[in-house]
Parts: structure tokens; C-alpha cells; sequence
């Protein structure tokens, strides 16, 4: 390619032009000419060299943290360095660290120090924070600044004539695909030669990755290397040194502990410690315990085997006492040639009594080094068959090739350890296999401790019972010891907490399962077996059939493991179990799959909880805030929540969750009246429909909900907008006590008397305070009243406007009346005018709607004297859920002309989405007159900021409802463009109002904001006083919050 020239002579190598911005010159870290090949692959080199190094970071961190912590937000991190580096590379050059070539060396040396000192206050940071500071400190820069480089070096190749911007983002886009791939394939390199030699190991890789560094960026400051290096050889207790070993043991040495043997290996960390306090000695993976036997045995114990720690190694080896054809026809003698399989080895307890009892054992481990320690430290015979493979690939190989030498009398299946065992070991085709490999009256015995089915209030456990039996056709459960008083032989009816080691043994034939009577050759001279052998505890499997919330035919099934891994990973949940039991429901359940097929909206059904509270009184919820504010208080990423009523908002996220917790107070749906008809009192999780339904036969009311299927919670700490609001003002007005749980857990009662700061903060504060479990609302007589929708055609919409103006404008205002006006487009059907209209008198066709009555023509007309169940169900119908739905207000003053602008700005938009499948698009106003607002002061005060002096008011809404989630984006933007059209247009003609309706508001509005500022500051300083560590307003991220800017 031809130079570019200057002047007729050839252009320098490096020239600073607007596509080869200044910072990219002679004087950087590497001095390299444009376009160079040689630059290229050195940015390539260090690109690749950072993503090599994404799982030796994860690698380096898994033997204090575990594998899972550090793996959860590890991508999230590698992704945000990767695109801020990229982002903010062409920006960075005038920074004082734009010469980062020389530093970054240097850096690779110093993460094995970085990690060894932060490693010291692991135990203070915990499992979430501790590996998220670690790798923000180490691997976060090291990505940063490698990105940071390559990309400067490839802005030297003028990416922008290939598109601008786009052509950078997309380059950009290209080298992080590739960067992905690289960390893939280092993972898959280094999980099949971990270990293997020094090279292979955390401490190697990370040392070998940082030389590369240096040769690629070779600089003076490589000689500050040397003091990083030192310390990694002689100081850091991670290389694998004899050195290092022994610094390592004076520090375990403190808690009673000495090390054996160490190692690294594909599954993890693994290290032999013998505990010279009680005497015994353990296998661990990381922070997995493989197993552990008892070193020092009692005074005179003389037996042929070691004893294990754990009982529940011992029971495995009772499949041999369990009776089959064969040894009723033979009696009891001497295993008679039988064959074994064990799947997981541990540290071969349970192997090695198989093969001293002269079974032929075969052993699937798919550790190496698990085995080799085995062998070396606890006394694992070496004359059995050790098959080094994943069980899984094992088990599918085995039955792909049809063979019969694989068929065994027993099988072993033990998932004894404490940490990440794979969920594919569960699945009923992996089960299946097994029982594949089993003779015709084989028996298996399934051990399970701290993975998926150790804690039996878990709905993990019986999720893998259920699996398993839906395999084997005769199945008894055992657990390591005794119950706690709270849990029956027949079942757990109310407990608090059961974590257990559990022992499943199945036959593969039917009939009975039952077990023969040891005798002295099945102790092997073990005081240990004589006294755990024989399995005891039996649990009624008919406890995970029929406990309440699961779902009774679900099994877990190939590429559906993630629903297991869920179940653990949710400490909230399980808390909450222990804490509520049955009232706590997972996913698969029936009741936590028609809670969610309840929502309002489409977007709120989509989010997955990870479990589902369903709480039966005030109790129940003070119990769950209080146990989910306690895990809040230890780490606040954790114990988020949502607070769900009726679940009619619309907007994701505003009484569900994904991944957290979801309260459904549902359950709360009393409605009790007292002696004189004065006050009604309500549950949190009622709808106005159930409170009506009561309240009509008494020919009593409330001010509340115009749709029967709203919530009464969040219509009410909303503001909440009634038939009776100009008689009576908002539904919120008409709160006399709040009954509310804090973030304490404790219960107070809010009102003018007591709390009253709180009692007038939820009058519009929404869920920003606690969880309000009853509502003491003020009632009034009322009976049947006039009502209904009258539609007209569309051929209206000008007199219609006219005639809303000149209602809303009235100046004798009917405070009976009650109108709501709306213009409506709905896909296939074209546009429509509606009114509802309701006069709460039994009144037909009362003056002050004759304006509005007299519009003709009508399409329909539905107007009659009924009750508020009737018309509020009316209403309900003309709202109907399950689709995908979009609600946006706001408010402006009361002007005809601007009415008309309104209508045909909506008109403009409503043609720019019309072909969106499903489209419901209707443009509703509602007046928002003195005489509603006029009651606030009469009753007490709230929260919403609206006086009397604001004048006649217009509410304007739009509620969209549409069929496609493709189709989001484009209705959302449209929505929003038509709304800011609206406010834009407010303000200029001077008709703007802050109010914007919390109920009615879209998730980029700030309805808090438009209470005013001595409003929100108020509220704010209500939250300080009632919910001092804000778990309202962090772990309820659902709603509007009061410290959003």
C-alpha cells in the first residue's frame, strides 16, 4: 500500500491526524510504525495473554473462596473492563498512566503479592465480597490496561475509515470474541494439565503469564519485578515449595491442623491435613471435605479397617445387607463373587470395606491426584479397577458400547462432599444409566450430604428423590441420625431446621426392600460399623410426594439441572424455608407456577424468584423480613426481596423479582367491618373486588379501587383514585391505621395518634417504609348507584374533548359524579371513544352528564344502576391481563385547546405503531378537580403534594397492551417520545404540573420527585428513622425509591 504523502515527500510513520489521535506517537511504550505487522501481533500477543489469565485468576482464588464465589461476578468483571478499556481508550492517552506498556509487566508480577495479602482478610470480606475486591484490584486492571494498550496500538491502523465509530465498536466487538474464545480454550488446557508439573499450576501460571508480559513489553521498571518475585518464592504460601509448606503449617498448626500432602488438579485445590487435637484425618477440594478417618482410635481397638468420621460411609455399605433372589436362595455367607461400582471416590472408605469383604469393586473418579491421595493416605487397596473419567461420559460410554462386563451387584453412588458436585450426576438419564449397569436384582445405594438433597426442608431433596424413584421401582431413606423433636417419622409438618447426610437404597426389581441382620464379618472388627451399619432412621418417602408447594410428577431431567443449582444458590430461600416451611415454595411447584401465571402483566409473570413466600398473617411476614434483614445486614447484595398485593402494576420488577425472594401476601385478604359500620378493615394482599363483594351486602363502602382485580396495597400507599374520590378524597385519605412490619421485623401500627410521620409518609410513600399487612380504611354507607361505558365512533373525539373540558371546568361542582374518558385504537379494529361514567347516587342520567350522554352517535352502552362489585368488575374486563403492558402518566392543567393538541399528538403516535402485533393503545384523562383535593387537609394530610390552589387538573394516561416481546422497544420508545412530547408542550403553554401518578408511573419517571421537595425530604427522612440500614430501599429495588436523584 502506497504512503501517504506530505508536501511530495512520504509521510513519517506516526502522524497525528484526527484518525491517529495525538497520544499514539514516537514517545509511547512501544515504538512501532504504523500499520506494522510487528505492533499488530505484540497487541494480539498481550490480548490473548489477558484472557489466558481469566481462569488463573478464577484458579487463585478457589482455594479460599471456593470455586462458586469467585465465579459468580467473574464474567461480569471480565466484560466490564474489556468494554470500559475499549470505550475509554481513545481518552486515556492524556491521562498520566497512558504509558501503561511499561507498567503492565510489572503488574502480572504483583498479583500473586496483591492476592496474598488480600487474601488475609477473606474471612472479614466473605464469600461475595471477598473474590469481587480481589479480581477489581488484580484482574480488572490487568485486563484494562492490556485492552487499553492493544487498543492504541490498533488505532494506529486508522480504524476509522472503516466506518467511524462503528467501525472501532465493531472491531472492538470482533477482538472480544476472540479474546472469549482465547479464555475457553486456556480452561480447557489447563483443566487437562493442571498439576502436572509446576508450569500447571495457580502460582506457575500466574508467573509464566507475567514473563510473557515482560517479553513482549520489555522496560527498566522490570527490575521492581524482582521484590514481587521474591515474595512469591520464599513468602507466599500458594507455591507449591517445601518452603511455602512450611510456612503454611505453622499457620494451621494454630487451629490444630498440619498438612500433609497437597496438590493441584482439575477439580480443584486438593490437600490431606490431619487434625492432632481429636485425631483424624481429612481430604479437601477446596473448601469441599472429601471424606476424613479417625487417626487415633480408641484404647484397645483392634480393627482390620479404618474408621471413617462420617457414619454415613458406613451405612453405604449396608447395600450388601439388603435381600435379593440370590442371597434368600443362598443364605447368608460370604459375598459370593458379587461385583461393586462406586461413582465418587472420596478418600475409598467405602471402597476399600467392599473389597475386604472380597467384592470385585470398580472405582469412577474423575481426579487423578483425588485417587492417588486416597491410596497414599488412607490405605485405599490397590487390587481393584480405578477408571480416572467423569462419572457422566463414564456412564454414557459404558452404554453406548453395550458391554456386559459392565454389570454389577451393587453400585455406590456417593456425592458426599460438601461442594460444587455436579447437578448431572442427579439427572434421571444419568440415574437410568446406572441402573443400566446394575443385574437384574442389583442394588444401589445413593448418598447425599450438603449438595442437593442434605437439607430436607429444601425442595432440591425432593426433587431428587422423586428422580430417583421415578427410576427405581422400590426405594427406602435413611438419614444419619435422629430427627430433631420437631420432625415425625411420617413427615416435617412445621419445622425449623433438618440438615442431614441422607442414604438412598434401591432395588432395581420389585417387591419389598428389606434388610438382612449383620453378622460379625460385616463389622470387619470395627466398633464404628457395629454401631452405624445398620440403617435406622428411616424417612417416610412419602414425605416428598407429598409435601405442600412441590410439584408432585417433576423430575429432574438432562439440561434442566440449572432449576437444582438454583435451589443452592439462594441462601434467602433456604432460610426462609427453615424458618416457614411449607409456606415457602420453588420453582417446578404448582403454587409457585400459578403465582406467577397471576400477574397483571406479561413482564412481571417473565421474572423467576427464586422462591415464593406465601405468608398467612402478620406474623409470617414478620418473621421473613426479619430473617431476609438479617442476611441483608451481613452482605447487601444479598436478601432482596419484592412485596407483591394483586400484582396489577405493570412494570418489571414492581412486585416481583428475578432471583430473589418474591412475598406474595395474598393469603392476607381478610375484610372485617366493625360494630358501627365505621371502619373496614382490610389484608395487604386483598383485591378491591373481595372488599367489595362484602362491603355490598352490608351497603357499605370505601374509597378504593375502580378495577376489582387491583391490589389494595399498592393502590392505596399510591394515592389511589375512587368512584368516591370528590365526595371523599383518595383512597389514601381514608387510611385511619396502617398495620405495618418494619425492617426490624417489628410490628407497629401507624396513625394520627401513634407514628404519625409514618402514617402520612404511606399515604403516597408506597413500599418504601415496610410491609403494610392491614389497612384500616374509614367507610361509609352507600347502595346501588347509576353507571356504566357508553363507546362512541371516533367521528366524537372533538365534542368529546369539549365536553371533558367543560366537566372538569365546572365550577359547582357534582361531587357525586365520576368520569373517565378515553380514546382508543386496538389493532384490527380500529379507533374508539369511551366514557366511563359513574354517579354514585341511584340516579339516572344525572345534569352534570348530560353533556356527555347526549354525544351521538353511541356504538354501545352498558349504563344501569348496580353496585361497585358490578361496575368495578365492569371495568376489570376492560383490562385484561397476561399480555404485555406498558402504563405512563402525567399531569397538566385543565385548557380545551390543549386537550385537542394532546388528542392529536397521541393520534400521530398511535399511526407510527398501528401494524405492532395486539396493540391496545388508549390515550385516557381523568380529572383531577379541587374537590378531590380539597378532602387531603380535612382528613389528615398525605404524602402526594397536591393542593386545591393547583386548580382543575388533568390526569392523562396511556396504558398499552401488546402481544410480542419483539415489539417492546419500539412501543416503549414510542410511549416515551409521545410523553415527552406532551410535558415539552406543557411547559410551554404553561400548563405544566409536577404530579405524576405513582400508580400510573413508567419506571424512568420519578413520581417521588413530583410530590415536591419538602415532600421527599420528609419521606427520606421517615425511611432514615423507620428502616436505618434501607432494606426498602436497596433489597426492594422494585418501585419508586426516595434517594434516586
Amino acid at each position: 500500500m502506497a504512503r501517504l504523502k506530505r508536501n511530495g515527500r512520504k509521510s513519517p510513520s506516526i502522524q497525528r491526524s484526527p484518525e491517529n489521535p495525538p497520544g499514539v506517537t514516537s514517545n509511547t511504550a512501544i515504538r512501532i510504525p504504523s500499520e506494522s505487522v510487528q505492533a499488530v501481533l505484540k497487541a494480539v500477543g498481550i490480548l490473548l495473554l489477558a484472557a489466558i489469565y481469566s481462569p488463573v485468576s478464577l484458579l487463585s482464588l478457589s482455594p479460599v473462596y471456593g470455586s462458586i464465589p469467585p465465579s459468580v461476578h467473574h464474567s461480569r468483571i471480565t466484560v466490564a473492563a474489556f468494554i470500559l478499556a475499549w470505550t475509554a481508550k481513545g481518552t486515556t492517552r492524556s491521562l498520566p498512566w497512558r504509558n501503561v506498556a511499561k507498567h503492565l509487566p510489572l503488574l502480572a508480577y504483583s498479583i500473586p503479592t496483591a492476592q496474598y495479602y488480600l487474601f488475609m482478610y477473606s474471612g472479614q470480606l466473605g464469600p461475595v465480597y471477598g473474590p469481587i475486591l480481589t479480581e477489581m484490584l488484580t484482574y480488572f486492571p490487568l485486563i484494562a490496561f492490556s485492552v487499553v494498550l492493544a487498543g492504541t496500538v490498533f488505532d494506529t491502523i486508522n480504524l476509522g475509515r472503516y466506518g467511524g465509530h462503528s467501525g472501532d465498536a465493531g472491531f472492538g466487538i470482533v477482538l472480544y470474541i476472540i479474546f472469549g474464545t482465547m479464555a475457553k480454550v486456556s480452561q480447557r488446557v489447563i483443566q487437562r494439565n493442571i498439576g502436572s508439573n509446576f508450569v500447571f499450576t495457580r502460582s506457575g501460571l500466574q508467573l509464566v503469564i507475567a514473563s510473557f508480559y515482560s517479553l513482549l513489553l520489555p522496560s527498566k521498571l522490570l527490575l521492581l519485578s524482582v521484590l514481587p518475585i521474591l515474595h512469591s518464592i520464599f513468602i507466599n504460601i500458594h507455591i507449591p515449595t517445601s518452603d511455602a509448606s512450611i510456612a503454611l503449617n505453622s499457620t494451621l498448626q494454630a487451629h490444630n491442623f498440619s498438612l500433609v500432602a497437597r496438590q493441584e488438579s482439575l477439580t480443584g485445590y486438593i490437600s490431606v491435613l490431619d487434625n492432632f487435637e481429636h485425631g483424624f484425618r481429612v481430604m479437601r477440594c477446596d473448601h469441599s471435605l472429601l471424606g476424613g478417618e479417625w487417626t487415633t482410635p480408641p484404647m484397645g481397638y483392634r480393627g482390620r479397617m479404618n474408621e471413617p468420621i462420617y457414619a454415613i460411609f458406613t451405612m453405604l455399605e449396608a447395600v450388601r445387607l439388603v435381600r435379593t433372589e440370590a442371597t434368600d436362595k443362598i443364605g447368608i455367607i460370604p459375598d459370593y463373587q458379587p461385583t461393586a461400582l462406586v461413582i465418587g471416590l472420596g478418600v475409598g472408605t467405602t471402597p476399600a470395606a467392599l473389597i475386604a469383604h472380597g467384592i470385585a469393586t470398580t472405582t469412577v473418579e474423575i481426579d487423578p491426584v483425588v485417587h492417588e491421595f486416597a491410596t497414599l493416605y488412607f490405605d485405599l487397596p490397590k487390587n481393584h479397577t480405578s477408571i480416572i473419567e467423569d462419572a457422566v461420559m463414564f456412564v454414557a460410554r459404558v452404554q453406548a458400547a453395550g458391554s456386559r462386563r459392565f454389570s454389577y451387584n451393587y453400585i455406590i453412588h456417593d456425592v458426599f462432599t460438601g461442594g460444587a458436585e455436579p447437578a448431572d450426576l442427579f439427572t434421571q438419564e444419568f440415574i437410568q444409566g446406572l441402573s443400566d449397569l446394575l443385574k437384574r436384582d442389583g442394588v444401589i445405594a445413593i448418598a447425599s450430604g450438603s449438595n442437593y438433597a442434605g437439607d430436607l426442608l429444601m425442595p432440591s431433596a425432593s426433587l431428587v428423590v422423586r428422580t430417583v424413584k421415578s427410576v427405581f421401582p422400590s426405594c427406602r431413606l435413611f438419614r444419619e441420625d435422629a430427627p430433631p423433636d420437631d420432625f415425625s417419622s411420617a413427615g416435617i409438618e412445621t419445622p425449623t431446621k433438618d440438615f442431614t447426610n441422607m442414604v438412598m437404597f434401591c432395588r432395581k426389581s420389585k417387591g419389598a426392600l428389606t434388610f438382612r441382620n449383620p453378622v460379625e464379618a460385616d463389622y470387619l472388627g470395627s466398633q464404628g460399623r457395629k454401631r452405624f451399619l445398620l440403617p435406622t432412621h428411616e424417612i417416610d418417602s412419602s414425605y416428598f410426594e407429598e409435601r405442600k408447594g412441590d410439584e408432585k410428577s417433576g423430575v429432574l431431567r438432562k439440561g434442566q439441572t440449572g432449576v437444582l443449582e438454583n435451589y443452592q444458590r439462594s441462601s434467602a430461600c433456604r432460610a426462609l424455608a427453615q424458618a416457614l416451611g411449607n409456606k415457602v415454595t420453588f420453582p417446578g411447584s404448582s403454587v409457585y407456577v400459578i403465582s406467577l401465571q397471576s400477574y397483571f402483566s406479561a413482564q412481571e409473570e417473565e421474572l423467576t424468584p427464586a422462591c415464593i413466600v406465601t405468608p398467612s398473617n402478620t406474623k409470617d411476614v414478620a418473621t421473613a423480613i426479619k430473617t431476609l434483614a438479617s442476611i441483608f445486614r451481613k452482605d447487601a447484595s444479598q436478601g432482596h426481596f419484592a412485596v407483591r398485593g394483586g400484582g396489577h402494576n405493570s412494570n418489571a420488577g414492581s412486585a416481583n423479582i428475578e432471583d430473589g425472594v418474591t412475598l406474595d401476601l395474598r393469603a392476607l385478604d381478610g375484610v372485617a367491618v366493625n360494630a358501627d359500620k365505621t371502619v373496614v378493615s382490610v389484608g395487604g394482599g386483598a383485591v378491591w373486588g373481595d372488599v367489595y363483594m362484602k362491603l355490598d351486602a352490608m351497603n357499605v363502602s370505601v374509597s378504593g379501587g375502580r378495577v376489582s382485580g387491583v391490589g389494595v396495597g399498592g393502590l392505596t400507599t399510591g394515592g389511589g383514585i375512587s368512584f368516591f374520590a370528590p365526595r371523599f378524597g383518595f383512597a389514601c385519605d381514608n387510611v385511619v391505621n396502617f398495620e405495618i412490619v418494619l425492617s426490624s421485623g417489628g410490628i407497629v401500627n401507624a396513625n394520627i395518634d401513634q407514628h404519625r410521620d409514618l402514617w402520612l409518609a404511606l399515604k403516597g410513600g408506597s413500599n418504601n417504609f415496610g410491609v403494610v399487612t392491614r389497612f384500616d380504611l374509614r367507610a361509609f354507607a352507600q347502595g346501588e348507584f347509576w353507571g356504566g361505558a357508553i363507546q362512541h365512533p371516533i367521528s366524537t373525539a372533538l365534542a368529546q374533548i369539549t365536553a371533558f373540558s367543560d366537566f372538569n371546568n365546572a365550577t359547582n361542582y357534582d361531587v357525586y359524579a365520576s368520569l373517565i374518558t378515553n380514546f382508543a385504537y386496538a389493532s384490527g379494529q380500529g379507533y374508539v371513544v369511551g366514557n366511563n361514567l359513574e354517579y354514585t347516587k341511584p340516579v339516572v342520567n344525572p345534569p352534570v352528564f348530560q353533556p356527555l350522554t347526549g354525544i351521538e352517535p353511541q356504538i354501545s352502552s352498558t349504563m344501569r344502576i348496580s353496585n361497585l362489585t358490578d361496575f368495578t368488575n365492569e371495568l376489570n374486563t376492560f383490562s385484561p391481563g397476561a399480555n404485555r403492558q406498558l402504563y405512563i402518566s402525567t399531569t397538566f392543567k385543565n385548557d380545551v385547546n390543549f386537550l385537542r393538541e394532546v388528542y392529536n399528538m397521541w393520534n400521530a403516535a398511535t399511526q407510527s405503531i398501528a401494524n405492532v402485533t395486539g396493540l391496545v393503545y388508549p390515550l385516557t384523562w381523568q380529572p383531577l378537580l379541587p374537590a378531590i383535593t380539597e378532602k387531603t387537609a380535612l382528613l389528615g394530610g398525605n404524602s402526594l403534594g397536591l393542593d386545591p390552589s393547583d386548580g382543575a387538573l388533568v390526569l392523562c394516561l396511556v396504558s398499552a397492551v401488546w402481544s410480542l416481546a419483539s415489539d417492546d422497544a419500539r412501543v416503549t420508545a414510542s410511549i416515551k417520545e409521545l410523553f415527552d412530547q406532551i410535558d415539552k408542550a406543557s411547559m410551554a403553554a404553561g400548563l405544566f404540573h409536577r404530579f405524576k401518578y405513582l400508580n400510573y408511573a413508567v419506571p424512568w419517571q420519578d413520581p417521588i420527585s413530583g410530590y415536591g421537595p419538602e415532600n421527599k425530604a420528609r419521606l427520606q427522612a421517615v425511611s432514615k428513622k423507620y428502616d436505618p440500614i434501607g432494606l426498602f430501599q436497596i433489597a426492594v429495588p422494585g418501585g419508586f425509591k426516595l434517594f434516586t436523584s
